[in-house]
């Protein structure tokens, strides 16, 4: 099987229709397909873009018509949070309505509000969105393969890895193991810092826990000063330069298996692949960068020249 895997759309439809036709992708009985190949998308298909619905549905009727597969990103999961009663807490919502969540989420609310009828349908479908796709060939998730984050949901997942209702609400309260391991799949992993060990970040705030690049984790042998995203000289220069505990290398080390993730806001181009199994595929076409694929033909060392934008 050939699978071309897409990155983070954010309501770029114009750019997702480019790309699919790019790919040998054509319109037929009310969806994008292929002769001989799958896309598979890696999730947040919504927010920041102009065109959320139209974005969403091309994947929606892509995956209902069996062109397509698709994982669950956090915007998936932070929309069906925004739109849920807390059944808890009366006149709540599983996600708050704060000016931050509603800054991060206006350009998809303004298209549902007028258009309700495409809100309850795609919210309803974001609902049945597996949290990750193990296929014996490769691997997608959102944001982070992480060992003990699936064991720690596998027993409550539905058999397709979607989510039960009862398990959506308690991988929306904070300090839960089901928070967390959800968090770690979708918004990937942080690492506490040792003891003792702090950074001052950009707006002035000490940090003791740093944002990890989990795919480097393979050798064994990663510094903190290494293993931390987003952090600038003055940043990495803090932290220590002896390496990870192995339980963490243990813990997100790639096996070898092609592994595909998004989320990251990568700019570097042309895209390469992370590591020698494990490539991200968002290239930050919500910030004026590229939506990307990586069309995959079974290899098992992952190559730059299987990239393919427009």
């Amino acid at each position: 099987m050939a699978y071309d895997i897409i990155g983070d759309v954010h309501g770029h439809a114009r750019e997702l229709r480019t790309l699919l036709e790019h790919m040998g992708y054509r319109e037929s009985r009310g969806a994008y397909r292929h002769s001989s190949r799958t896309a598979i998308f890696a999730g947040d298909l919504i927010d920041r873009g102009p065109a959320n619905i139209e974005a969403a549905t091309i994947a929606r009727q892509m995956v209902e018509e069996g062109s397509a597969l698709i994982v669950m990103g956090n915007h998936e999961f932070n929309a069906i949070a925004f739109h849920t009663e807390d059944p808890e807490r009366t006149g709540e919502y599983l996600r708050p309505h704060c000016s931050k969540n509603l800054k991060q989420h206006l350009a998809t609310l303004q298209e549902f509000e007028a258009r309700l009828d495409q809100k309850r349908l795609l919210l309803d479908w974001f609902r049945t969105l597996p949290l990750f796709i193990d296929l014996p060939e490769i691997r997608v998730v959102h944001a982070c393969w992480d060992r003990q984050s699936r064991a720690e949901l596998a027993p409550r997942l539905n058999p397709d890895h979607s989510m039960p209702e009862d398990l959506f609400v308690s991988a929306c309260r904070t300090g839960t193991s089901e928070h967390t391991a959800r968090d770690t799949l979708v918004n990937g992993p942080e690492l506490n810092l040792p003891d003792g060990v702090s950074f001052l970040d950009k707006g002035g705030e000490r940090r003791t826990a740093m944002r990890l690049k989990w795919w480097l984790c393979g050798s064994g042998h990663l510094p903190f000063r290494e293993a931390g995203l987003g952090l600038d000289d003055r940043e990495q220069s803090a932290l220590p330069d002896y390496d990870l505990p192995a339980e963490t290398h243990h813990r997100f080390a790639p096996d070898g298996k092609p592994t595909f993730f998004g989320h990251y806001w990568l700019s570097n181009m042309p895209p390469a692949p992370t590591s020698p199994s494990t490539a991200c595929v968002d290239y930050s076409v919500a910030r004026g960068g590229t939506l990307v694929a990586y069309r995959w033909d079974g290899e098992r060392e992952l190559s730059s020249d299987k990239y393919c934008f427009v």
